[in-house]
């Protein structure tokens, strides 16, 4: 009601309303102030309507166990002279040049387009950007994008902190994350209202998320709804096999029972800002992961504008945590993909289980009857420049055997470059000991060489459902790390 009430009033600011579009990047949003690139509005527009380039790329490597050819053809139309739009498709192809155990019929690896998600993953890009003045100094922002999501985060993280959906190496996903803003002045004091939603599959078969919050004169509530409909309780044991599990269709593992878990945060936060370089504020959150556990998240959070336009920012937070037995926090975050089926592989002695699997494996049964009460906390930085780079880098600290937790992600995008990679830890102890959980790391690197060709490398340690954990192993599975490495070019044509 509060929400709903503040949307209303900020619509009905002032006069008649106007409709418009504007770039992002030119609006200073936090003062109503306009930057102006001067070499952008002395450049002559096109008379070119819709641009955009076709791709095509070969890569040979190595995928899991076996070695393998890579072909994906794409095509990307920026639609943004006509309409705030951008699009971009794509068809990953892996064919098998050796076929080593476990087998599996075909040259194509069928465990790319055995679900429904995977269909949905040819769909690269869809970007839908737009800021509409409603009032005098009122405006809607609406922001929609679809596609791979790499780092996603709600609200403050407590729940939702740095999400992937791209790690299953079986598995690719294209997500989505929409959001809705009024912000204008309300009783001569900014606010703001507005609405977020987010889904790690659009085929639903995993994370959804919506968020509400509203802000005025610098104080803001918020309530977020974090859930996976599909979250295993149970996973069936297979009977031949007594240290895996059984398998269905698409090579997932076998559940039982209920499904689902659902977890909900109430936020509390003040920003205190100069409106053009700085702001600043504390924040609280009161969590409830279903019937895991609960806890509080008490932090404080910085930001900063550098240089002439504000094109670099830089960023802290710190945060103290408190949770009851049975509470992890930022339940859903990078690894979650994997821990869904199987937290134990972060047990106590950070190894897979050798002698029997558990049918309490999956995440949540698992942190509620393993995860003690305690202490902890959170530091992160972070790094953003509006020419195209990124950086991230988190730590997490709670008892337990899912306690520490390092995350960094590094991306570049810009004409010369694209890069992204990723490293994040997760264990008992401190320090870097690689194993088949608790590991992940990314590295997706295209670099110009020539005209219309570039090169193109792609590498990590993800994690797939694998049937081959141990020599003569049986018919069952188990999820565990799995490699990718290849290497080759690609070439575009823009238009």
């Amino acid at each position: 009601m509060v929400i709903a009430a503040a949307l209303v009033l900020l619509a009905a600011a002032a006069p008649s309303p106007t409709r418009g579009t504007a770039d992002p990047r030119e609006r200073a949003r936090m003062g109503g102030e306009f930057i102006i690139d001067a070499g952008e509005s002395l450049r002559p527009p096109s008379k070119r309507k819709v641009h955009g380039h076709a791709g095509l790329s070969t890569a040979f490597g190595v995928v899991a166990e076996d070695p393998a050819a890579a072909i994906e053809p794409s095509v990307a139309l920026d639609l943004r002279a006509v309409a705030p739009v951008r699009l971009g498709f794509a068809v990953p192809l892996r064919l098998r040049l050796v076929d080593r155990d476990p087998g599996d019929a075909g040259v194509l690896r069928r465990r790319d387009w055995d679900e429904v998600g995977d269909y949905f993953a040819v769909v690269r890009q869809v970007q839908y950007r737009d800021d509409l003045p409603v009032r005098a100094r009122a405006n809607v922002h609406v922001a929609i994008d679809a596609g791979v999501q790499r780092d996603a985060t709600l609200g403050h993280g407590s729940l939702l902190r740095g999400y992937a959906n791209g790690l299953d190496l079986d598995r690719r996903r294209t997500g989505l994350r929409s959001a809705v803003e009024v912000s204008g002045p309300l009783l001569r004091q900014p606010a703001a209202a507005g609405v977020e939603l987010l889904a790690g599959d659009l085929a639903g078969s995993q994370v959804l998320g919506a968020r509400a919050a509203a802000r005025w004169a610098g104080a803001g509530l918020g309530v977020s709804v974090v859930g996976d409909p599909t979250a295993p309780r149970r996973l069936v044991v297979d009977a031949s096999d007594p240290a895996a599990y059984e398998t269905t269709r698409g090579n997932r593992l076998a559940t039982a029972g209920a499904r689902g878990v659902v977890a909900g945060a109430l936020e509390l936060e003040y920003r205190a800002t100069d409106r053009w370089r700085w702001s600043a504020g504390p924040y609280l959150d009161l969590d409830a992961i279903g019937s895991a556990g609960r806890g509080l998240h008490l932090g404080g959070t910085a930001d900063g504008r550098l240089g002439a336009r504000r094109g670099a920012r830089l960023g802290a937070t710190a945060e103290l945590t408190v949770g009851s037995r049975g509470y992890d926090p930022a339940y859903f975050d990078v690894f979650y993909t994997l821990q869904r089926w199987s937290a134990p592989l972060l047990g106590p002695a950070g190894t897979i289980p050798a002698t029997a699997a558990t049918t309490d494996a999956a995440k949540l049964p698992w942190v509620r009857a393993n995860v003690p009460a305690g202490v902890g906390g959170m530091g992160e930085v972070r790094f953003e420049h509006s020419r195209g780079a990124t950086a991230r880098f988190e730590y997490r600290m709670r008892p337990g055997a899912l306690g520490h937790t390092a995350a960094l992600v590094v991306g570049v995008d810009v004409p010369q470059v694209s890069l992204f990679a990723r490293f994040a830890h997760r264990g008992n102890r401190h320090g870097f000991e690689p194993r088949a959980a608790g590991t992940l790391a990314q590295l997706q690197l295209r670099v110009p060489a020539l005209r219309w060709l570039d090169v193109v490398l792609d590498a990590g340690y993800v994690f797939a459902i694998r049937r081959d954990r141990r020599d003569g192993g049986g018919a069952g599975s188990l999820p565990a790390g799995a490699g990718l490495v290849t290497a080759g070019v690609g070439g575009v044509i823009p238009w």
